[in-house]
């Protein structure tokens, strides 16, 4: 049920903009009645540090109060203070009855800042207009109507959901070996990290999700079924959402102004995620979504992306999409197609991993004796790399092991090369992400720097333990030249002898 606007009048046609008075009196506007909501502003530029208190009355009578603090860029453009003096309030649902009503807004002395005359009627959403500070709350995919995979898709205009996997529990292994090298700064930090924590969690369903006229962020790729709704499956964290421009506000509830929402005639299935160009994160939240989703394709809907490079284009191959299947689409803000279908991810939080998306990548790998030891390099690496490397190498090098650069691999080479390996060693990186290909009983090594923090520290921990491979770690110090860097972005310099020692006690044969 929804508030739709045909007709407002301003209450002093006279002043531009729905202003009230000369230039030292309350300013603002009542701009829209929509999806069941007064939407408007109100500044006082004698107080301009205050959030006015309004009052809002519906036919003279008081339904809401609430304050004008939300930031609108548009004001602070204009020079209404600095931004933070709009409002969006919700009006009674019994006024959706065909009636022509009367809506005030009353300023803290009692003075009408503002009156409108409207068509009120309950109806379908409208498209938002132009600088609408829209508020837009999460729809969790289990809200929706469900249905069974054998069922597929109907063609009612209603939103549905197929389950694709069920919830469940993930019991991560244990380490296989754990070391914290010399020269790190709190090595006992390093050791709670990885065992003051629990090594169980719970792994929502995995599911597809039919939105008829559903939203796209063609920026974010944040999926909503209506305007002022999204689908938190869309999003890993709602904080990444910043970047685009939108508010987080409490209960993950997300505030962006929009402007119109253009139309498609396409049907969709979004791939896109808001870490698209990482390798890592494209095979878990995007190329995954394809994977989960193929026993419902009936190919007559095409994968919604933003523009892809050519080992994105490669991966999409191997999953069996076609550039004719595949919309490719600039950022242009809010988009409606004609049918949206959201799957589900990878990943749940970071960097809670799904085993029926792991699962689904093992399947593209090769069948393979693995007998071949990889290093897998960051040497043509932006950043992150081993400082000592040349050491390093040599001496893994006489463990058996062959250097591998994946930037410098085809994706079908990688995924044929882990696919082929007993034992996988690396600096923490995207390439080691490959390992989803390695064979279950595959040697896994990872070297981590040190302050890396809870998502890095158990990303391939979490991987590996889903493709039931032994996996080691060991915490190396941040070098001392690289510390300008973002952390993140910090070479490491890591002890060879202690690791020498380990590959002796550790490696198979």
């Amino acid at each position: 049920m929804g508030f739709s606007i045909f007709r407002a009048v301003s209450g002093n046609p006279e002043a531009p903009g729905g202003l009230l008075g000369g230039a030292e009196a309350p300013r603002g506007a009542l701009e829209a009645i929509e999806d069941g909501c007064a939407v408007g502003w109100a500044y006082d530029p004698c107080s301009p540090g205050v959030r006015l208190a309004l009052k809002i009355l519906v036919d003279g009578q008081l339904v809401a109060e609430t304050i004008a603090d939300l930031w609108r860029s548009s004001l602070a453009k204009d020079g209404n203070g600095d931004g933070c003096h709009g409002f969006v309030v919700e009006l009674p649902l019994r006024f959706c009855d065909d009636a022509i009503h009367a809506i005030s807004i009353l300023l803290p002395g009692g003075e009408t800042l503002l009156t409108t005359r409207s068509f009120v009627r309950a109806g379908a959403n409208v498209a938002m207009r132009a600088g609408r500070m829209a508020q837009i709350r999460p729809n969790n995919d289990s809200t929706l109507s469900r249905r069974e995979p054998r069922e597929g898709f109907t063609t009612s205009g209603s939103p549905e959901t197929i389950v694709l996997s069920d919830e469940m529990d993930v019991e991560v292994a244990e380490l296989t070996h754990f070391a914290v090298q010399p020269g790190v700064a709190d090595p006992a930090a390093e050791r709670r990290l990885r065992f003051d924590f629990s090594r169980r969690y719970s792994v929502p369903w995995s599911v597809a999700s039919r939105l008829p006229h559903g939203i796209v962020d063609t920026g974010s790729f944040l999926i909503m079924p209506t305007e002022d709704r999204y689908l938190a499956e869309s999003v890993r964290h709602p904080g990444i959402l910043i970047r685009w421009d939108y508010e987080v506000q409490e209960d993950r509830v997300l505030r962006r102004e929009i402007g119109e929402i253009p139309e498609r005639p396409e049907r969709v299935v979004v791939l896109g995620a808001q870490s698209n160009a990482n390798y890592s994160h494209w095979l878990l939240e995007s190329l995954v979504r394809v994977l989960l989703f193929r026993p419902l394709d009936d190919g007559t809907r095409l994968y919604l992306t933003p523009p892809l490079t050519e080992w994105q284009r490669e991966t999409l191959a191997l999953a069996g999409i076609g550039p004719e299947r595949i919309l490719e689409i600039e950022p242009q803000g809010h988009v409606r197609f004609s049918e949206v279908i959201s799957v589900s991810r990878g990943m749940g939080a970071l960097p809670a991993l799904r085993p029926a998306g792991v699962s689904s990548l093992a399947e593209l790998a090769p069948p393979s004796s693995g007998a071949r030891r990889i290093y897998c390099s960051r040497s043509v690496a932006r950043y992150r790399h081993v400082t000592n490397e040349t050491d390093m190498s040599d001496m893994l090098a006489r463990h058996g092991f062959e250097s591998v650069c994946p930037e410098t691999l085809s994706v079908e080479e990688q995924i044929e090369t882990f696919a082929e390996a007993e034992a996988v060693f690396a600096l923490h990186g995207s390439g080691l992400t490959n390992i989803a290909f390695s064979r279950p009983g595959t040697l896994v090594i990872e070297l981590q720097p040190e302050q890396f923090g809870a998502g890095g520290a158990l990303w391939n921990w979490i991987l590996a333990s889903m493709r039931e491979q032994p996996f080691a770690q060991v915490v190396c110090p941040l070098a001392d030249a690289s510390a300008t860097l973002p952390h993140a972005h910090r070479d490491v310099t890591v002890d060879v002898a202690g690791l020498d020692e380990l590959l002796h006690r550790i490696l198979p044969g």
